[in-house]
C-alpha cells in the first residue's frame, strides 16, 4: 500500500482522464475507463454522465489525486468505523480490503463483495443492504462498540 509504480500510473490515468473531461467532455474521459469496470459501475457511470459537469469531475479527480492515501500509517490514524465493501476487479481487489482490514482497528469487512453479478442499482442495493443495516446498527449502538470493532468476513 505505499506508493508505487502503479500509484504513479494511477495519477497518470486519472490526470488524463482529468485532461479529456476539459478538453472533450465526460464521455470521452470515461472511455478510458468503461472497458475495464464492472457492468454495475459501467451502467451506473453512462447513466450519470448526462447530468454531470466536466469541470466538476476534473477538479474532482485534482482532489482525488493531492489527497489520496499513500501510506498506511496514514490509514491507521483513521478512527472512523469504516465498512469495506471489497471489489473483485483489477483496481479494487479483495485482496486489498482484506489488507486494509488488516490495518484498520475501527472496520467492518464485508461478507458481499462487488462483482460482475452485479449489473444495476437495485443489484447492488440487494447485495449490499443487509451488510449496511448490520454495520450502521452496530457502530451507532456504543452498547456494541468494543474499543475495537471486531471484524467479520467471508472473503476467501
Amino acid at each position: 500500500m505505499k506508493t508505487t509504480g502503479k500509484k504513479a500510473a494511477d495519477k497518470r490515468l486519472t490526470s488524463q482522464f482529468a485532461d479529456r473531461a476539459r478538453s472533450r467532455g465526460l464521455q470521452a474521459a470515461w472511455e478510458l475507463f468503461i472497458p475495464h469496470l464492472q457492468p454495475l459501475i459501467t451502467n451506473l457511470v453512462t447513466e450519470a454522465i448526462p447530468r454531470a459537469d466536466a469541470q466538476s469531475a476534473a477538479a474532482a479527480v485534482a482532489i482525488g489525486n493531492d489527497r489520496a492515501v499513500a501510506i498506511v500509517e496514514e490509514l491507521r490514524r483513521i478512527d472512523t468505523p469504516t465498512l469495506i465493501i471489497a471489489g473483485d476487479d483489477t483496481r479494487h481487489p479483495t485482496h486489498l480490503a482484506r489488507s486494509l482490514a488488516d490495518v484498520r482497528p475501527m472496520e467492518f469487512l464485508a461478507r458481499a463483495t462487488m462483482s460482475d453479478l452485479l449489473v444495476n442499482a437495485d443489484d447492488m442495493a440487494h447485495a449490499f443492504a443487509s451488510e449496511i443495516e448490520e454495520f450502521l446498527a452496530t457502530t451507532s449502538d456504543p452498547e456494541t462498540q468494543p474499543h475495537q470493532t471486531q471484524r467479520r468476513s467471508n472473503l476467501k
